[in-house]
């Protein structure tokens, strides 16, 4: 009887899952580890838990699953994986390499490590994994992407374009490359160059609002008013969620005068989550 209860809520649970009904699922597997407590229904629990961004009770189930059997790295790197979505960045690294130390597939779970590394600002230290990992696997524009952006963070401008231009070896059409080399140019304070670059990301893809975005940028501090805020209007037709460019269209539309509208993109950053706003705010109204 036992053994035909739990066959059919595992049928019950793939079917949840299938659908896509994550909290149906853990309610199953609620009944599943009653009857059955093994490591891998505790981790399948985990997995539903994170798909609704649980992540306190993810981490909870996958540490579960570690006690009960230690040596398997999926335990490991999925708990990770958990903790660096609540930025505990320091858990996932040691998470991540305990999974590496009992895994043979290393790279992946590497560059997974070198990313933590990179979240955790510990630029150099990700910079050797990411070597490591361009070494085992020469086709992962992740690590180009990844090395790049540390080495912008420690102002290695140049190196960072240099490693960016070899991953457009590997896919010539990667525009977040493209993008990259265009705002470390903008560092440099060589524009053109970099005008250049988010006009090729939006050659492959005219929907990529992050090169409008940056390009707007570009023009902004170039006093380019009227190009930086076409490009504005166009990252926030493609992403109207994305914040940060309304706290920029508000900073154009403040040199502009026009306060009001500032002030409304600076309440729309607001109500998008953007916390440090109010000096902004306060300055517009202290100058009417």
């Amino acid at each position: 009887m036992k053994k035909e209860i739990l066959g059919f809520l595992l049928k019950n649970m793939q079917k949840q899952f299938a659908a896509k009904n994550y909290r149906a699922e853990i309610r199953t597997l609620n009944w599943i580890i009653i009857i059955h407590p093994i490591a891998s229904n505790f981790s399948l629990r985990g997995d539903a838990f994170g798909l609704i961004n649980n992540h306190k009770k993810a981490i909870e189930d996958y540490s579960m699953a570690i006690s009960i059997d230690p040596n398997n790295p999926d335990y490991y790197s999925s708990r990770a994986s958990e903790y660096s979505k609540l930025s505990e960045n320091k858990q996932a690294i040691h998470d991540y390499s305990k999974a590496i130390e009992l895994s043979t597939d290393d790279d992946g779970l590497l560059l997974f490590r070198a990313q933590t590394m990179e979240d955790d600002e510990q630029f150099e230290n990700a910079i050797i994994e990411y070597d490591q990992v361009i070494k085992m696997n020469p086709n992962e524009i992740e690590s180009y992407i990844g090395k790049g952006i540390c080495l912008v963070e420690l102002k290695k401008y140049e190196e960072a374009i240099q490693v960016y231009k070899q991953g457009l070896k590997i896919d010539s059409k990667a525009t977040e490359l493209y993008v990259n080399i265009g705002n470390a140019y903008c560092k440099l304070g060589n524009y053109n160059e970099s005008f250049d670059f988010y006009d090729k990301a939006l050659i492959f893809d005219e929907t990529n609002y992050y090169a409008y975005y940056n390009r707007a940028i570009t023009h902004f501090n170039l006093d380019n008013y009227d190009k930086a805020l076409l490009d504005f209007e166009k990252t926030i037709n493609l992403n109207s969620g994305y914040a940060d460019s309304y706290v920029w269209r508000g900073r154009l539309y403040s040199e502009l005068k026009q306060y009001e509208k500032a002030i409304e993109d600076y309440n729309k950053a607001k109500e998008l989550g953007v916390n440090d706003i109010e000096n902004e705010i306060n300055e517009i109204n202290n100058s009417l």
